[in-house]
């Protein structure tokens, strides 16, 4: 952190940061249809494949 740099910037560019690689991102699906259609379809597909590999490991 260089001179002149507060807190207050620090966690106003951690701020700004979140908002523009989670926030930006989740509402642009939300408000296409396709796209959360799609995002449902591989979240389906994640949680079977890994239920797949907890029951092979036998940890369920």
């Amino acid at each position: 952190m260089g001179d002149g740099y507060t807190k207050e910037m620090a966690y106003n560019d951690l701020f700004h940061g979140i908002i523009e690689s989670i926030v930006y991102p989740r509402d642009k699906v939300y408000s296409d249809k396709d796209l959360y259609n799609e995002a449902l379809k591989e979240a389906e597909r994640r949680k079977n494949e890994n239920m797949r590999k907890l029951y092979s490991y036998k940890l369920l």
